[in-house]
């Protein structure tokens, strides 16, 4: 029982007993019913003192109660909030890790493609100079090396013949980042016989942005397929 009860408790029944002390001032004998009920007050009265007394402990106990509920909550939040953050971190490491292999892998792709380049430039030059070919065998030479790297480039697999950077960025680009979608299509370009028919079943499913430099790569490595 809280102490403003208490207190209104023992206001009333405080008031009750003036009341009856009152009349057996006035009275020559004291009826046995006044004095019973007079006692039962005062013993009322009494109780609630002791009560009174007691309560501060108890509040003092409901206290500790509440603050210990508080700090077990704070601690709660406190850790929830500390593997949220480690979460974070690890997710983030993640992320630059993969970023910079894609980019490693990308950066040793186009240093092998620069070397062949050059190799096969060498090689043609070298022949002109100990040659001396004419014109017309120059132009014949230079259509045929063309022709070689055309079928070097050449792919049967769309999916084999990309990077792993590529793979991403047509995935994240392209593909709204579903991956299941990505190889459907790729499935289904790799069983089509020409590039019209690629080019129409690629305008029927997805809506591109011709002029995107991603959209451009995805057709140059179809033309390498067709």
């Amino acid at each position: 029982m809280n102490k403003d009860l208490l207190i209104a408790l023992m206001q009333k029944d405080l008031s009750e007993l003036n009341v009856m002390l009152e009349g057996i001032a006035e009275w020559e004998q004291v009826p046995s019913s006044i004095s019973r009920l007079a006692l039962t007050k005062a013993e009322n009265i009494v109780a609630s003192l002791h009560e009174l007394s007691e309560l501060p402990a108890e509040l003092e106990t409901e206290k500790k109660n509440v603050a210990e509920e508080n700090r077990s909550v704070m601690q709660e939040n406190v850790v929830a909030q500390y593997q949220e953050t480690i979460v974070e971190q690890a997710l983030a490491t993640m992320e630059t890790t993969i970023e910079k292999n894609v980019s490693q892998e990308v950066n040793e792709e186009v240093e092998e493609e620069i070397c062949v380049q050059e190799s096969v430039t060498v090689t043609t030059l070298a022949d002109m100079v100990d040659v001396q070919p004419s014109l017309n065998e120059i132009q014949q030479r230079e259509i045929s090396v063309v022709d070689s790297m055309l079928d070097k480039n050449k792919v049967t697999d769309l999916i084999q013949s990309i990077s792993l950077g590529d793979r991403f960025r047509f995935q994240r680009e392209l593909f709204s980042n579903n991956g299941e979608e990505m190889m459907q299509a790729f499935h289904d370009l790799n069983a089509m016989v020409s590039l019209d028919e690629a080019v129409v079943y690629l305008q029927k499913h997805f809506h591109w942005d011709m002029g995107s430099d991603v959209v451009k790569d995805f057709y140059a490595l179809l033309n390498r397929k067709f």
